[in-house]
């Protein structure tokens, strides 16, 4: 398979604990689109809808940021996707915990 896309260091760390783990691998960068609303979702299971967000307070603490955050997360489960959002602490020093969470939703919707 081609190199994957992510938007930062932070993806690619999770991602490759995601590869290492029993997980089916994610798409990278899914679009999202509902009429005029368009987001990209860091990580996504399709077929279950069951995403994971890669939050890091650099982008994410801003009033615009925060607003869209919130908006974005209405119209996703609208759309009915669950959507996992995980701090870079999570990833580097609780990964097990984030392999759990992302194993229950995955294999629940399934």
């Amino acid at each position: 398979m081609g190199k994957d896309l992510v938007d930062s260091g932070f993806e690619r760390r999770a991602l490759r604990l995601i590869k290492n783990s029993p997980l089916p691998r994610p798409v990278t960068q899914h679009q999202v689109r509902d009429g005029s609303f368009v987001c990209y979702l860091d990580l996504a299971w399709t077929a279950q809808r069951v995403a994971v967000e890669c939050d890091s307070i650099e982008h994410h603490m801003s009033v615009a940021a925060f607003r869209w955050d919130r908006e974005r997360r209405r119209r996703l489960n609208r759309l009915g996707w669950t959507v996992l959002e995980f701090t870079y602490k999570d990833v580097v020093e609780r990964g097990p915990m984030v392999l759990h969470e992302i194993g229950f939703h995955v294999q629940a919707a399934a």
